[in-house]
């Protein structure tokens, strides 16, 4: 249900209702997801723990993972709407949008498996460089075979995009930010990105830097000192991420 409500709000933000939810107007998606986050932070915490000590552990994870994750999205808007993004805002709003979101949920199995504080911590850990792995592959999956070519016209601020950007000298650097607001209009400058990404060592670099995360999100998971089926179950989720082509 968190999962959910916080997608949603994301597909408004981005532009994606009517792809992602067909029928729905944006002002009753918002008020969907908004009543989703409002309840169940209680529903979570008093349906599936009666101990008040595990209660109170589920609404501080879920306060202190909501909040980060608005900070990130909010962050990702801001982004979509400057022509001088920084590779560091991108980290900054990846961290938050997308890993915040994935240590929230490791954190919270973590809680309800009453395990250790320090376990804890390394869960929410390995969540969170899982996170950060998987925006960048849907980064570039979407770049790769998007034909909509959805994050360009939208203007969302990439990390493969950023650093091409940030690689750029001027003139050429200016000539590509205003190929990018072209873009959002005509589908021709957006295949020209495109295009030209594609071909980046920015590209690359976006590929070895999902490759660090996950060596991360391995490292963590061997420090919560998991083990049997479930550690091994982990461990092939983590391998199952792709690169070049998502799970």
């Amino acid at each position: 249900m968190l999962w959910t409500a916080f997608d949603a709000l994301d597909d408004i933000a981005d532009g994606d209702v009517q792809t992602r939810w067909p029928g729905f107007d944006p002002s009753e998606l918002g008020v969907m997801a908004s009543a989703l986050l409002a309840t169940t932070a209680h529903v979570i915490a008093h349906s599936l723990h009666d101990s008040p000590e595990v209660q109170a552990q589920l609404h501080l994870w879920i306060a202190r993972g909501l909040g980060e994750m608005a900070d990130g999205q909010i962050e990702d808007l801001d982004n979509a709407r400057s022509s001088d993004v920084t590779s560091g805002r991108v980290f900054s709003s990846v961290a938050g949008k997308t890993g915040g979101e994935c240590a929230l949920f490791a954190g919270l199995g973590a809680v309800l498996a009453r395990v250790s504080p320090e376990r804890q911590r390394c869960f929410a850990r390995l969540g969170f460089e899982y996170g950060m792995a998987n925006q960048f592959v849907s980064d570039l999956a979407e770049l790769s075979a998007d034909p909509h070519r959805r994050d360009i016209r939208n203007g969302t601020r990439t990390l493969p995009l950023v650093w091409h950007v940030e690689m750029l000298e001027r003139p050429a650097r200016d000539a590509f930010v205003t190929l990018l607001e072209s873009a959002r209009r005509d589908a021709a400058a957006a295949e020209r990105v495109r295009e030209a990404l594609l071909v980046s060592p920015a590209y690359r670099r976006a590929v070895l830097q999902v490759i660090l995360h996950l060596g991360r999100a391995r490292t963590a998971l061997a420090e919560s000192a998991s083990s049997g089926p479930a550690a091994a179950q982990l461990a092939a989720f983590l391998d199952d991420v792709h690169p070049f082509g998502g799970r």
